[in-house]
């Protein structure tokens, strides 16, 4: 279902370059990931989950909660850090700021996160973008544990899968 959504929510972003340099174009992304952090957090299924009325520790607490359950991954090292995010930019800076991968800006250490979601989205992105097709729920699993059966960011492997598909396409 997760996996479904952020299909969904992948065609809300542009990276449409409409300034002459790269740094516009950099700044016009930033802004469109962070405006959709906010959007995200708007939606009904996401107040449900995470309420309006949980503060910054709470909030960011549930986020942590979610993060550890789902994937494994341990960030509350970075608890004060989102709680000083949400202070400043509330809850859209908090989501924008954990999804973001940039490391030389970004003031939270989620290296474990992205980590923990690279095999998975690198499928979903060939499932989506490659093949241009809904998810296949068995297939997908098969060739996730395809890609989690090699080192993270396995090159080969990748490859083995990506040429798997355009044999079979």
């Amino acid at each position: 279902m997760r996996i479904i959504r952020r299909r969904e929510e992948g065609h809300g972003i542009s990276s449409v370059r409409t300034g002459s340099s790269a740094s516009s174009w950099r700044h016009e992304s930033c802004a469109s990931t962070a405006g959709f952090g906010e959007s995200v957090v708007q939606r009904s299924e996401f107040v449900a989950r995470y309420p309006a009325n949980l503060g910054g520790p709470g909030f960011v607490d549930a986020v942590l909660a979610t993060i550890k359950n789902d994937l494994g991954a341990d960030l509350v090292s970075q608890r004060q850090a989102l709680i000083n995010l949400f202070n400043s930019g509330g809850r859209g800076a908090v989501l924008y700021r954990l999804a973001d991968d940039n490391v030389q800006t970004n003031p939270i250490n989620n290296r474990a996160l992205i980590d923990a979601e690279y095999n998975r989205a690198f499928v979903a992105t060939q499932y989506f973008g490659y093949l241009r097709r809904d998810l296949d729920m068995a297939g997908f699993l098969f060739w996730l544990g395809q890609v989690n059966g090699a080192p993270l960011r396995d090159v080969p492997k990748q490859h083995a899968m990506v040429c798997s598909f355009i044999t079979f396409h």
